[in-house]
């Protein structure tokens, strides 16, 4: 999965008075993304639907 956007930490008070934090992924593009041997293609680092070259880390 490729996620492009931010992240945001932010706090509040629960209902017992505690504080809390909260951090989310906002998303403003999600893809999801295979590579190319699982398609019967000639495999390697390429991925489909990556708008990069890079080698993912994983």
């Amino acid at each position: 999965m490729l996620v492009e956007g931010r992240l945001q930490v932010r706090t509040f008070e629960a209902n017992d008075g505690s504080k809390r934090w909260v951090t989310e992924v906002i998303g403003s593009h999600i893809e999801f993304i295979e590579k190319k041997e699982d398609f019967g293609g000639p495999g390697g680092n390429e991925y489909t639907g990556a708008p990069f070259d890079e080698e993912i880390p994983f």
